[in-house]
């Protein structure tokens, strides 16, 4: 995943697994300045590392994420996307899943929850971006969703358009198969209980916040009343059945003067759809990038996370970049590698007029 943070590109990563160093569960690293330039070397990183040069967790685990039940382990999965905070310092809020994975994966249900931390672009006294987790929903110990509230796990996509927030869900439990839900928060009011409150226990502020979200019910996205403040309303959006573990991004594109979604389908291939609001309808899937041209599938293959790098977009939302995560998790004659894709789009022909 990616987003903008003090003027620099910001990789984040979920899981990271070296005979080096073991399980790190998130790290992250600092990209390229932008506005990037064809020319730009993408994978060109600073990552924060220890002393033995082992990259060290971004977003901070609190003492009981650090000692979870036994046999199992808390991760914290930066979501896939981070909105800038509304104060113009560069700083972000990101939007993270917190899950408790058994040792099986099967043995109990997964617990997962949607939390907010604050990445701080880097000042005089800290040289690299840094996350705190002192706002009321950020797990510590208040979520902002919980799947025994709200089994849609908000954490997939964000964006600020039209003073709304928008989030999307990303189903990272067993089994890696849902229809992909949106909501929507007034993003000045969000901004402002996130950054003003009392301390991390305030649950007065956090049932707040919680309270500004509306939920799609399936209506025309850009009707208000299509935003309804209770979730058992909500609507899937069905034209993304298909993506794999409901993985995806959603941006607004300048150039196709368009909403667009990136995912990888069950058939390995990346696709694109276009939509005039968040929440569509959505156009029919165009194919981008058939992944078995790097990632020959061997039958044991880990392919997953496949999405767009808004950051990344030149020639004014033309050129676009994807990326995804490759790798064979059994008989590892397959790195784990993440590819990157770049794609040029094309407006769509109109048909000539009679």
């Amino acid at each position: 995943m990616s987003g903008p943070v003090g003027g620099r590109l910001l990789w984040m990563f979920g899981d990271a697994i070296s005979p080096n160093f073991g399980l790190v569960d998130n790290s992250a690293a600092v990209g390229p300045r932008l506005p990037v330039s064809p020319a730009t070397d993408l994978t060109k990183t600073d990552e924060q590392t220890d002393a033995d040069g082992d990259p060290v967790p971004f977003i901070p685990m609190t003492p009981e994420e650090q000692t979870p039940p036994e046999g199992d382990r808390f991760a914290l999965w930066a979501g896939n996307r981070i909105v800038p905070t509304a104060d113009g310092s560069g700083d972000a809020w990101l939007f993270f899943h917190k899950i408790q994975i058994p040792w099986d994966f099967d043995s109990h249900p997964w617990w997962t929850s949607t939390g907010i931390a604050r990445i701080h672009a880097p000042d005089e006294d800290h040289d690299y971006p840094y996350v705190t987790r002192d706002n009321p929903v950020a797990c510590n110990p208040t979520c902002l969703f919980t799947v025994e509230v709200d089994p849609h796990a908000f954490n997939a996509s964000a964006l600020v358009e039209d003073g709304y927030l928008y989030l999307t869900h990303a189903a990272s439990v067993p089994p890696f198969s849902r229809p992909i839900y949106a909501a929507r928060a007034d993003f000045s009011r969000l901004d402002h209980l996130l950054t003003h409150h009392d301390g991390p226990a305030d649950t007065e502020t956090a049932a707040r916040i919680k309270a500004l979200f509306r939920y799609w019910n399936g209506g025309p996205g850009k009707d208000p009343a299509s935003w309804v403040p209770d979730v058992s309303q909500a609507a899937p959006m069905a034209d993304f059945d298909e993506a794999w573990g409901g993985h995806h991004s959603i941006s607004w594109n300048t150039f196709l003067e368009s909403y667009i979604a990136v995912y990888l389908d069950w058939d390995r291939k990346l696709k694109l759809r276009t939509a005039s609001t968040f929440v569509g309808p959505w156009s029919e899937p165009v194919e981008v990038f058939d992944t078995a041209q790097s990632c020959p599938d061997n039958g044991t293959l880990n392919l997953y996370s496949g999405w767009e790098h808004p950051s990344l977009a030149t020639a004014n939302g033309k050129n676009i970049v994807l990326s995804y995560f490759c790798a064979d998790s059994v008989g590892f004659s397959v790195p784990a590698q993440i590819h990157l894709v770049r794609a040029t789009l094309a407006k769509p022909r109109r048909a000539a007029a009679g």
